[in-house]
């Protein structure tokens, strides 16, 4: 044993400031390698930071988001539009007037996060201390011939002088909506 220390007493000091420098750095590698792992999704979840629509969904699986996802567009399909023509005033929920989530693309979009781009990049993002959640929305399309019956059925009801047709969002909540009309 006193032979062991001896040769270990007796190397230069270079050496063993080496030996130890390269000790320290493989092991904070190997912490900050476990400190990534940790941080990047797993086969499955959705990354840690990201909400759909508002509601935190990361770790969750693609279903258990889904979930969440159809909870709050069933809210936003309940919401009052109004329409509204020459002082007269209809209301009509988002779902009378044909709109329809798209669930599926905001599940794959929420899911790509931090699944895109290069090793080092993901890596990159995965280790910074306070990273900014990723608040995704909802798409929705709108049906066209559901918009058209409501205006039709409309029509009759509004005395107008002829107009050409045009849609118009205000205020990011009301949505009016003209059908081309004949004067009457």
């Amino acid at each position: 044993m006193f032979a062991r220390l001896s040769v270990w007493a007796r190397a230069p000091r270079r050496k063993r400031a080496i030996v130890g420098v390269s000790t320290v750095l493989v092991v904070l590698a190997g912490v900050g390698a476990g400190y990534v792992s940790l941080r990047l999704p797993r086969e499955g979840m959705i990354q840690r930071d990201v909400l759909l629509e508002g509601r935190p969904v990361g770790g969750l699986t693609r279903e258990a988001a889904r979930l969440v996802v159809e909870e709050e567009t069933a809210r936003a399909l309940t919401k009052e539009v109004r329409l509204a023509a020459h002082g007269q005033e209809w209301l009509f929920t988002c779902r009378q007037l044909g709109a329809s989530p798209q669930i599926e693309e905001v599940i794959g979009r929420a899911y790509r996060v931090g699944r895109s781009g290069s090793w080092f990049e993901r890596a990159k993002m995965a280790v910074v201390l306070h990273p900014q959640p990723r608040d995704l929305r909802t798409r929705y399309v709108f049906d066209e011939s559901a918009l058209t019956a409501i205006l039709q059925q409309l029509e009759d009801q509004v005395h107008t002088p002829c107009q050409d047709a045009y849609a118009e969002l205000r205020d990011g909540v009301g949505l009016r909506l003209q059908a081309e009309q004949l004067g009457r």
